[in-house]
C-alpha cells in the first residue's frame, strides 16, 4: 500500500503533485537516478529530488583546512549542466575483491564477494560493460601490455560513453511511477513513528517545505550526505564517534618526467583504448604490497572531470615524454572529518589533512615505481620533478573522491550503516556513495557505490 507523502507549506497541507509515493530519493546524479529506476522496476513510486542549481550555495556553505588542494568545493560534480561544469567522466572500477568481508585486505567492508556478484552483473549490464572483469578490475582478453610481477600488476578502468545516463533517464522520465523536483535542499531528516520527515528548501523562492515519506534514500555523495546527518543528530539515534570521522579521498601528484628514445611506446601503455561503441579502457600500473595504501600510476595529466579529449590532446602535444602521476590512497586518520561549525550551524567544516607519515608512504611508493620502470625499460631516463621533493605538499591536491565518514560496520559500535547501508538505528533511512566506504583504496567510486546500491535494494 502506498503512503502519502504530505506538504507542508506556510502551515496548509497540500499534495504534492496529488501523488502517493513509496520512496524519495535525494540527489539525481550518477547514483540517485540508478537508485530511482531500480525502485521504479521494483513496482514503487519515486519522488526524486535534487539541488539543482543549489549545490552552487552548498558549495559556499564549506569551510576548507587543509594542507593541500583539496577540489571537492571547486569541482562538486553534477549532471545538471547549470549546477556545475563538472561531470562523472565515467571511469567504472569495483570494488577490490581482497576488500570485501571474506578477504585478506584490512579495513574490509560487511559483505563476502559471493553475495555481491549478481548486484555487480546488474549494474555492468545496466552500464552495457560486460565484457569486463570486474572481479580483477581487467578486461576479459588479455592485452599486450606492461607485464605483470611479483610486486606490480596492470589495472584498468573501464570508461562508459553514456556520461549522462540516458537510457536511465529516459526510462524514469516515461514511468508514471517517477516524479522529479528540482532545486530543493534538504535541511534536516526526522524519523517519525513509521515514517519521515524531510525538511527542505526551495532554493528559487527561499520557502521552507516538509515532506513525509516512508522511505529515505541519501544519493547525495559523501559530503552531503554526511552534511544531512550532522544537521539531523538531534532527531537520530546514530553512531557519533564514526558520524563525520575517518575522511579519506583519493590525492594525485606529478612526481617526475619520463624520457626515453621509445617514449610512444610508454605512453601507449597507458593511453585509452577503444574498446566497444559503448566503452573504453584505461590502464595503469598498480603495485600490489597489501600492507601499504593503495595506488597506481598513469603517464601525462589527469582529465580533471573536463571531457576525455583533453587527456589525448595534452599526449599529443607532449610527445617528446611523458609525465608520471601517481594516485594515492589517503588513509582514514583521525586528522581528518567533517562538522558543523560551531560558530554557524550551515557552515560545513571539512579538515582534510594530508599526514607527514602519509607523504612518507607516498615517497615510498613513487620510488618502488620508478624503480619498476627503469628496470622494464631499456635508455629510460625519469627525472624526478625537484618542486615535489623540495615541496610535497604543493604539488598534491584530491582527486573529488570524498569516502568513509558514515562508514559500513558489520555492528552498530563500529559505524553508521549496516552491510545494507540502512542506518543502524533507522531502517527506512538509506545511506547510498563513497560515505559508507571503510577506505578509499585505488578505485574509481561511482559504479563501487552503484554495486553497493544495487545490493541494499535487491535485499530488503
Amino acid at each position: 500500500m502506498h503512503k502519502q507523502i504530505l506538504v507542508y507549506e506556510k502551515k496548509v497541507f497540500i499534495y504534492m503533485h496529488k501523488e502517493n509515493y513509496d520512496s524519495v530519493v535525494i540527489g539525481r546524479g550518477p547514483l540517485g537516478i540508478y537508485t530511482s529506476n531500480k525502485l521504479i522496476k521494483k513496482g514503487q513510486k519515486v519522488l526524486n529530488i535534487d539541488s539543482g542549481i543549489g549545490l552552487k550555495y552548498l558549495r559556499n556553505q564549506i569551510v576548507l583546512k587543509s594542507n593541500i588542494k583539496w577540489n571537492d568545493i571547486e569541482q562538486k560534480p553534477s549532471l545538471n549542466m547549470r549546477a556545475s561544469k563538472y561531470h562523472w567522466t565515467g571511469a567504472c572500477m569495483s570494488w577490490p575483491k581482497d576488500l570485501f568481508q571474506n578477504g585478506i585486505g584490512q579495513n574490509k567492508i560487511p559483505i563476502k564477494y559471493e553475495e555481491m556478484e549478481t548486484s555487480i552483473n546488474n549494474v555492468a549490464t545496466e552500464l552495457k560493460l560486460e565484457n569486463f572483469n570486474f572481479a580483477l578490475n581487467k578486461p576479459r582478453y588479455e592485452i599486450d601490455n606492461l607485464k605483470n610481477s611479483e610486486n606490480f600488476e596492470m589495472l584498468y578502468a573501464i570508461i562508459t560513453k553514456d556520461l549522462f545516463f540516458k537510457n536511465l533517464f529516459e526510462f524514469c522520465n516515461a514511468s508514471r511511477n517517477y516524479t522529479f523536483l528540482d532545486n530543493h535542499i534538504v535541511e534536516h531528516i526526522e524519523p517519525l513513528e513509521k515514517s519521515i520527515r524531510i525538511s527542505l528548501t526551495n532554493y528559487e523562492n527561499k520557502k521552507n517545505v516538509d515532506l513525509i515519506a516512508s522511505n529515505l534514500f541519501l544519493c547525495l555523495g559523501s559530503i552531503e550526505n554526511t552534511r544531512t546527518l550532522l544537521k539531523s543528530v538531534q532527531y537520530l539515534d546514530i553512531n557519533l564517534e564514526y558520524l563525520g570521522k575517518n575522511l579519506t579521498d583519493h590525492v594525485s601528484a606529478k612526481v617526475a618526467d619520463i624520457h626515453t628514445p621509445n617514449i610512444k611506446k610508454f605512453k601507449s601503455q597507458f593511453h585509452y583504448m577503444d574498446e566497444t561503441d559503448n566503452s573504453k579502457l584505461w590502464p595503469r600500473l598498480s603495485y600490489k604490497k597489501n600492507n601499504l595504501a593503495h595506488s597506481f600510476i598513469y603517464a601525462d595529466s589527469f582529465h580533471h572531470r573536463k571531457g576525455l579529449k583533453k587527456i589525448k590532446n595534452i599526449i599529443d602535444k607532449k610527445s617528446n615524454k611523458a609525465q608520471l602521476n601517481i594516485f594515492f590512497e589517503k588513509e582514514p586518520r583521525e586528522s581528518s572529518f567533517l562538522e558543523l561549525s560551531k560558530e554557524n550551524k550551515e557552515k560545513l567544516e571539512v579538515n582534510f589533512v594530508f599526514e607527514e607519515s602519509e607523504l612518507e608512504s607516498l615517497k615510498l611508493i613513487k620510488n618502488e615505481y620508478i624503480s619498476f620502470l627503469e628496470h622494464n625499460y631499456k635508455n629510460i631516463y625519469i627525472d624526478e620533478k625537484k618542486e615535489f621533493n623540495y615541496s610535497p605538499m604543493s604539488y598534491i591536491e584530491s582527486t573529488n573522491h570524498p569516502c568513509g565518514t558514515t562508514r559500513m560496520s558489520e555492528d552498530k559500535a563500529g559505524g553508521v550503516v549496516n552491510k545494507y547501508s540502512q542506518l543502524w538505528n533507522h531502517g527506512n533511512i538509506f545511506i547510498y556513495g563513497t560515505s559508507v566506504f571503510t577506505r578509499a583504496t585505488n578505485i574509481h567510486p561511482t559504479f563501487a557505490s552503484m554495486t553497493l546500491a544495487d545490493f541494499s535494494i535487491e535485499n530488503i
